[in-house]
């Protein structure tokens, strides 16, 4: 069992008092502040919505900090679940996207964790409509780049968090984000710049649930990230496939549920290749 540092400390005693968006930088044991929230959440279930391959990572470390906890890794979410009982449950996106009402109906759970928050940064997906619907007393967004393409990255998250507070993204990007007129074929359109209108703003709006720390800034002492490049070949299934995908035209066409979808043939070969690594 790990002592949470300072830092961490600190996290564990704002994600416990209220709803958190942590955004802290790689390394600084966002895990472990989630896995001491949910400790404090005892006699209730609690839910862990994370990448795919992340999921054994969170089944891991919830065990060495709390090696009597339940721990549930669930790829689906059968019809009439319930889970009234303290325990973890760790699922995928996917599995929300699909069994999302399942969810929903089988518990009211004591805390939430979504990582990678910025998965669901899109209000009108499957995902982002699932994750909204699931009941629960407490709620931690985790996101190490919480922007990529400005404000209005930032807001899904906190309607999940904050939905009295964050209702219209109309109303968040009119405040936040910087705005310019562009033509278009239907007229002249008012376009995001991916620019923040005020950061300073901004910041002081999310500091109250808001923790975006670096290494420099609370952790001085630890080691500097390391980088190792690990060259691996690819299966001979995706070698076929790359080259047939890298011969065709700048057109592409993707085969889904029977229809057909026309994209750029360098997103046709990121989609193709994801697909069979999954």
């Amino acid at each position: 069992m790990k002592t949470p540092y300072p830092h961490q400390s600190v996290a564990v005693e704002m994600g416990t008092d209220r709803n958190m968006l942590l955004c802290d930088d790689l390394g600084l044991g966002k895990t472990l502040v989630c896995i001491e929230i949910g400790r404090r959440a005892a006699g209730m279930p609690k839910l862990v919505i994370c990448n795919k391959n992340a999921r054994q990572q969170w089944h891991d470390e919830i065990l060495d900090q709390d090696p009597n906890a339940e721990v549930l890794v669930l790829d689906r979410i059968e019809h009439g679940s319930r889970f009234q009982r303290d325990c973890w449950i760790i699922t995928h996106y996917w599995v929300v996207a699909v069994f999302g009402r399942y969810i929903a109906e089988s518990a009211l759970f004591g805390l939430v964790i979504v990582d990678e928050a910025h998965k669901f940064k899109n209000k009108k997906t499957d995902i982002s409509k699932a994750i909204k619907h699931i009941e629960t007393l407490r709620k931690v967004a985790l996101s190490g780049t919480p922007i990529e393409h400005g404000p209005r990255d930032f807001w899904s998250a906190l309607n999940w968090l904050y939905p009295y507070s964050y209702r219209s993204l109309w109303d968040f990007n009119q405040q936040h984000a910087e705005m310019k007129k562009v033509w278009t074929p239907n007229g002249m359109k008012m376009r995001l710049t991916g620019k923040c209108v005020n950061p300073e703003v901004l910041a002081a709006e999310l500091a109250p649930f808001t923790l975006r720390r670096t290494k420099s800034d609370v952790a001085p002492w630890m080691p500097e990230k390391r980088i190792f490049r690990i060259p691996i070949a690819m299966s001979e299934k995706q070698q076929t496939l790359y080259d047939f995908i890298d011969g065709v035209e700048d057109i592409e066409a993707i085969e889904e549920n029977g229809d057909y979808h026309y994209i750029p043939n360098q997103m046709a070969k990121l989609i193709k290749l994801h697909k069979i690594a999954a």
